[in-house]
């Protein structure tokens, strides 16, 4: 766009394409061949602004007389689009163990960051009411149940009016046979069958892999729906139910109706392999990704060949109560390519195919899907690339609510292998993905037992944007699995499927993200590993300690109840008159501490800040202000933060980290701002004659409940001293008015 563009000139291709002249006079050309090129040729980007070109060549190759239509693509030099600013990395605090089983673990965090880890097998939930800091003992939501432990999926739903806990929905598949339905209402302590007398306890007779998702006022205003979506096991169908206010589970309504799908001759469905539910909030569409086989790769591999397509299925929320969701859309999200075959037709293309062409396989293993508060859509998944056959994570997007998509986009990063992807989606264009991935080249489904697995963290600040971006860091800092990772499902051999079939990742309130994943990699860790792991394959928990956060506003609660506070004072003894507090209010206007640092009664402590609670405290946890330290007491209902080196003139935020009461609360406490203004007697929020003049009305006057505030050296006189430092501090101010 300068006035004066400087171009650099490069030759593409070292090969002639043409050795005659170029006739540019169309059909008045003669017979001489110099048109054979005839009259353009085009270039075109790719989404890294990478050239390419497709061109005529009548020289090489030529065993017709005629041009050839020849390919070939930038590989080097500047791209023609600006680069796009990547997001800053992210890090993790130290791993942690949940337990075990181990093998695709969940992961789910409710609008109070209660976290809610669980695993296939007994089946276990985990819940953690820390920040991830550790887990409860684990509860079992179908005990007692016939057939249990299967697949496992979890499902927190706010409350409409936001108050606690989060109602809970979970899902167990029972052995292929049907899937068992739990919900609890006091936070995971108990379980229950939903419906009346339990009538939504059981679902989907022959069922594989279910998934859960909730939406609010469909098919009526104030009701509650919950979605389930499954493979069916033996037909391979893609079905959804739904449930509206704890009623009875509607019929399945078919996730499948492309014609392409509905396969002749007896109209069965190809191999599937489903990703989640979900629910576009704005205008109630049901969305479920899966993968799918196609007529030709079941033919090169009967019964069932790779899965080279990934499709959505888009239908409506149910009409009425009762009723199943849909109808429901195929829209194609990736379609693949099958392999070259092993031997060439004759007569052979020409030119000649020199790679081998290795047909895309993206079940591996499940495809994951998330809205974000835009209604953007994005779907990744694991493939093999057509060309080398590196095994890497791929993403595509939909910004038109499911009616086409976008991409796809690389998302992991070669030389290497990665697999099991999923992804959290928070505000518009804010993407946390996670999979498993090595640094070897390597078929993840043969992989030798040397080859080393970690967890990775990709994210996208822009993944709603036509070129997005992604920052990729480590989550494990340990290796959490040695050898092979197959994505075959049942039809794995004995022992390369300990990992199971997925992992997830979930973003907190908080905006943080939470990641559940399977461990089974070498043990005991390295000495000075931060991480803490176990024997034998078992649920590993990370928690983003640092870098962007998916949300944009978000809120910073705690999963327990935070411990009531009723007060807070600031407490100096001043001598012989005894101990008085400056009340600092919990609302309203602010409290002005304006006494001298020291004469807390504790030496080198400026100030003491006493927190007082409803309940008795079994834990004052720490200081959340800067140079402050924390004590219990002195009462049983107290908690007592000492600080030291807090700026005069300023506003200061006090404040209690982890903080646990006799009533099972929890949390991190914050206090009222604290104005420390030196001198301030009348607390105006600036230092006046005003100040003195009270001063000296008290001069040698007992230091008394009513004028301990003109006491400003807390000596236990008023005295010519206290008038001085007052004048010190005149016209200071504190920022604003208390």
């Amino acid at each position: 766009m300068s006035a004066t563009p400087t171009f650099n000139q490069v030759q593409a291709l070292p090969q002639i394409v043409h050795n005659k002249d170029i006739c540019l006079k169309g059909g008045a050309c003669g017979s001489t061949g110099n048109r054979s090129l005839a009259e353009y040729y085009t270039v075109t980007l790719d989404l890294e602004g990478n050239a390419n070109i497709a061109f005529s060549d009548d020289v090489n190759a030529n065993t017709t007389g005629s041009a050839q239509t020849w390919f070939t693509k930038q590989t080097s030099g500047n791209s023609a689009y600006t680069p796009v600013p990547v997001p800053a990395p992210a890090t993790f605090a130290a791993n942690i163990v949940v337990g075990s089983p181990g093998g695709e673990p969940g992961v789910k965090v409710d609008s109070h960051n209660c976290m809610f880890v669980t695993t296939p097998g007994h089946p276990w939930v985990w819940k953690s009411i820390n920040n991830g800091a550790s887990f409860l003992p684990p509860v079992n939501p179908v005990l007692g149940r016939a057939r249990t432990a299967g697949d496992e999926d979890i499902l927190p739903i706010p409350k409409a009016d936001g108050s606690r806990p989060d109602l809970l929905y979970f899902a167990d598949l029972g052995g292929l046979v049907l899937i068992n339905i739990a919900e609890s209402t006091d936070g995971g302590a108990t379980w229950f069958p939903p419906g009346t007398m339990g009538a939504a306890g059981q679902m989907d007779l022959s069922t594989d892999r279910q998934w859960i998702a909730y939406d609010r006022n469909v098919p009526s205003a104030g009701d509650l729906t919950v979605y389930e979506m499954d493979h069916e096991a033996a037909a391979e169908a893609i079905r959804f139910s739904a449930l509206t206010n704890d009623g009875v589970w509607s019929p399945p309504a078919s996730g499948i109706t492309a014609p392409e799908m509905i396969l002749p001759p007896d109209s069965t469905f190809p191999n599937t392999n489903p990703g989640p539910v979900f629910v576009d909030p704005a205008t109630h569409k049901v969305y479920g990704v899966f993968t799918a086989s196609t007529v030709r790769t079941n033919e090169a591999n009967p019964p069932f060949g790779k899965l080279p397509n990934v499709w959505a299925a888009v239908g409506n929320a149910p009409a009425t109560a009762g009723a199943p969701p849909g109808p429901f859309t195929n829209v194609p999200v990736f379609k693949g390519v099958q392999d070259s075959p092993s031997t060439l037709p004759s007569p052979a293309p020409t030119p000649n195919p020199a790679v081998q062409t290795y047909g895309n396989n993206t079940a591996n293993d499940f495809p994951s899907a998330a809205i974000d508060s835009a209604g953007n859509i994005y779907v990744v998944w694991a493939m093999n690339n057509s060309r080398t056959n590196e095994y890497m994570v791929w993403m595509a997007t939909s910004h038109d609510h499911g009616q086409s998509f976008y991409g796809p986009f690389q998302v992991s990063q070669g030389p290497g292998a990665a697999v099991m992807p999923w992804i959290a989606a928070g505000n518009s264009g804010r993407v946390d993905i996670v999979y498993y991935a090595t640094t070897t080249a390597v078929d993840p489904n043969i992989a030798p037992s040397t080859v080393a697995w970690n967890t990775f963290f990709a994210q996208s600040l822009n993944a709603d944007s036509r070129e997005p971006a992604f920052t990729i860091s480590p989550v494990s800092h340990h290796v959490m699995h040695q050898g092979p990772i197959c994505n075959q499902g049942i039809l794995c051999g004995s022992g390369t499927r300990t990992l199971a079939d997925f992992f997830q990742v979930a973003i907190g309130p908080d905006g943080l993200a939470n990641i559940a994943y399977a461990d089974n990699g070498p043990f005991p860790l390295p000495a000075g590993n931060p991480d803490t792991s176990a024997s034998g394959t078992h649920a590993e928990f990370a928690r983003q300690n640092s870098g962007p956060l998916a949300l944009t506003n978000p809120t910073f609660v705690t999963c327990l109840p935070i411990p009531p506070l009723t007060s807070v004072v600031s407490r100096k003894v001043h001598g012989s008159a005894g101990t008085f507090d400056i009340n600092l209010p919990l609302t309203a206007t602010r409290g002005v501490e304006c006494r001298s640092p020291g004469q807390t009664g504790t030496a080198g402590v400026d100030y003491k800040v006493v927190f007082t609670f409803a309940n008795n405290i079994t834990n004052c946890g720490s200081a959340g202000t800067s140079g402050g330290s924390v004590v219990p007491g002195p009462l049983a209902n107290q908690c007592t933060e000492n600080l030291t080196g807090i700026p005069n003139a300023q506003y200061t935020t006090v404040t209690l980290n982890g903080v646990s009461d006799v009533a099972g609360n929890s949390g991190n406490v914050t206090g009222p701002q604290m104005g420390l203004l030196v001198g301030d007697v009348n607390a105006s929020g600036v230092v006046t004659s005003g100040d003195t003049n009270l001063c000296k009305a008290q001069a040698l006057q007992p230091v008394t409940s009513a004028n301990f505030r003109d006491d400003i050296n807390a000596s236990g006189a008023i005295t010519t001293g206290d008038v001085n430092i007052i004048k010190q501090n005149a016209l200071s101010q504190l920022p604003t008015p208390p």
